[in-house]
């Protein structure tokens, strides 16, 4: 009897993740296919810049889909893609790799890397908490491209915080009692002593019935260079 009802609930389980998944999609909430043109077209600007090619961090990579797809464009030849699980893929494409950061630190030499992506994953850390993390990676990658969230005041930070816990539903992601407000993220990049050549603000992340519930207004792409 114990092990039917171990396999009834593993069963509501599954249930409940392809359900949140199915309306995800219906919904418009598919942060992958809405936000992929932007960090393409960004990426095949900074291969432009750097002329070489692209060795790749993606920080807080979740399961892999843009350093997949970027690979799949030959827009990146190496990667790099770290995170805090247990990765289930059996096997990556040549040269990307995967660290899990719960059993091992990042020690990578200054510049290791020509480019990092980090995708909704700073305010998952804390915004109060970033500054020493930030200078880490810049300082290990020449180009960083960033795609965080913008809250303007409690209902829209109250918003944030159901998408979130409507797009992570399942994880064990944490979710943020707060998010960047527009002043935040520019005291962060000037205490942070980073440079911001380029912010991209009212990025189409959600579309269908998330659109309206949560517009582009509050979702932002920032380029830093070191």
């Amino acid at each position: 009897m114990k092990y039917k009802n171990y396999m009834r609930y593993n069963n509501n389980i599954s249930l409940i993740l392809l359900t949140f998944e199915f309306l995800r999609k219906i919904l418009g909430g598919d942060r992958f296919n809405n936000l992929i043109g932007y960090i393409e077209k960004e990426v095949v600007l900074i291969k432009k810049k750097i002329g070489k090619k692209i060795n790749l961090l993606d920080y807080g990579c979740g399961k892999l889909d843009f350093t997949l797809f970027l690979k799949k464009k030959k827009l990146i030849n190496k990667a790099i893609c770290v995170d805090n699980y247990e990765l289930k893929y059996k096997k990556l494409p040549l040269n990307v790799k995967y660290m899990n950061l719960s059993n091992s630190k990042m020690t990578f030499k200054k510049n290791y890397f020509n480019l990092a992506i980090i995708i909704d994953v700073l305010h998952h850390i804390g915004i109060n908490n970033l500054e020493k993390k930030l200078k880490t990676i810049c300082k290990i990658s020449e180009y960083v491209i960033i795609k965080d969230h913008f809250e303007f005041n409690y209902l829209s930070r109250q918003l944030l915080r159901l998408a979130d816990w409507f797009g992570n539903y399942g994880t064990e992601v944490n979710i943020p009692k707060k998010y960047f407000t527009e002043e935040k993220w520019y005291r962060l990049i000037k205490k942070s002593k980073l440079k911001q050549i380029k912010i991209i603000k009212n990025v189409i992340q959600h579309k269908g019935l998330f659109s309206l519930i949560l517009p582009s207004k509050h979702q932002f792409i920032s380029i830093i260079r070191k």
